[in-house]
């Protein structure tokens, strides 16, 4: 696997003597960088993985952890990846070592600080690296937990340990609300960091629910779930003989969907990572809904486009969500010939209903979105 050069205004650390001794195994390295991972391993070597006893790098995500397990593959590493909800879902550690990134969820951060005592045996070692001196606000949390703190000195980064000492609560931030939509509900949810709508639905969710059309009986897949709001809405609309998949990268995100599916009544829902897309039968789903991360343009959103166009049905509705259409609309147009463009609030949804393969509305039929 061909590595690209790191984009990111942070520097990669640079590991000192006195850190990576530090370093006991069993070891779990806490989602860190593709960049940081290779740089890593690279520098510890074989055999100190190996005397690590096999690390593991923990992921929410499935993509990030498969792309890890392609360059170990590569390199014959002496490690592995492991995906879940929750970093105090693994087996218990000696080492945990965490790499904050600058402007990460503080809430997400808080969550990870607290879930790290608890993925540690009783006298483990919190280790902590930092690619600069701005410690935000990760160095109080991490001391608010744990106690002392020592630091390792470095040129580039700032490196620190903790040891689990005493006892702490177990305690989840988790965020329950509840919310109406189009003249249905309330519908009770609740949010944990990481996960699109923490406590509250956004406007571009509530966007999404405002503009589909949902039958009695659809089989509706959501992609880029979140809560998984937009698809138990759709699911409530086709009624108990109606169906909801919800597909997302993240491990924490789609247990999320499913515990708010379940409170929610919805009697057929199952959850599925984006990267099981591919493994779906063709012409499978009645209703594709589509809210990717960000603005909705990038790799990610390409793919999603792509994998709806075949995995929608002959008489199948698809709806994406995005605040650049101009962008994303030709790709729509490759893959469906035929793009609607509802603007609604601060967002556009592209639209292709296969029942009606010319369209309704014509503003993405223009020669700037096919050439």
């Amino acid at each position: 696997m061909i590595m690209k050069k790191n984009k990111s205004k942070n520097k990669e650390p640079e590991f000192s003597n006195e850190f990576l001794a530090k370093l006991e195994g069993p070891v779990v390295f806490i989602d860190p960088p593709l960049e940081t991972a290779v740089s890593l391993m690279t520098t510890l070597g074989p055999a100190r993985l190996e005397e690590l006893g096999t690390p593991r790098f923990f992921h929410f995500d499935d993509t990030k952890a498969q792309q890890l397990e392609e360059v170990i593959r590569d390199n014959d590493w002496p490690a592995r990846t492991i995906v879940f909800p929750d970093l105090w879902d693994i087996e218990p550690c000696q080492s945990l070592v965490w790499f904050p990134r600058r402007g990460e969820n503080r809430e997400l951060k808080l969550d990870l600080v607290e879930q790290s005592w608890h993925a540690l045996k009783p006298g483990g070692n919190l280790l902590v690296c930092l690619p600069t001196k701005d410690l935000g606000l990760t160095f109080p949390m991490i001391r608010k937990i744990y106690g002392t703190i020592h630091e390792f000195p470095g040129k580039v980064n700032s490196f620190f340990w903790t040891e689990r000492e005493g006892s702490h609560p177990r305690r989840r931030h988790e965020i329950a609300f509840s919310v109406k939509l189009v003249k249905t509900g309330p519908y009770d949810l609740i949010s944990r960091p990481g996960v699109h709508c923490y406590g509250a639905i956004d406007e571009g969710t509530r966007t999404l629910c405002e503009v589909i059309e949902i039958e009695e009986g659809n089989r509706i897949l959501d992609i880029c779930c979140g809560a998984g709001v937009a698809g138990i809405f759709a699911a409530n609309k086709a009624g108990p003989t109606g169906e909801v998949v919800f597909a997302d990268g993240s491990a924490r995100v789609r247990t999320v969907a499913l515990i708010n599916a379940q409170a929610n009544n919805i009697a057929k829902h199952s959850a599925i990572s984006v990267e099981a897309l591919g493994n779906l039968p063709d012409e499978h789903f009645d209703v594709i809904l589509a809210h990717p991360p960000g603005f909705g343009t990038g790799a990610l959103t390409e793919r999603i486009i792509e994998e709806a166009s075949r995995l929608l049905g002959p008489q199948g509705r698809f709806y994406l969500l995005t605040k650049q259409p101009r962008e994303t609309a030709p790709i729509v147009i490759a893959n469906f010939r035929k793009a609607d463009a509802l603007v609604h609030r601060s967002y556009t949804v592209l639209v292709h209903n296969r029942a009606m393969p010319e369209g309704i509305l014509a503003e993405f039929e223009d020669d700037d979105f096919t050439q």
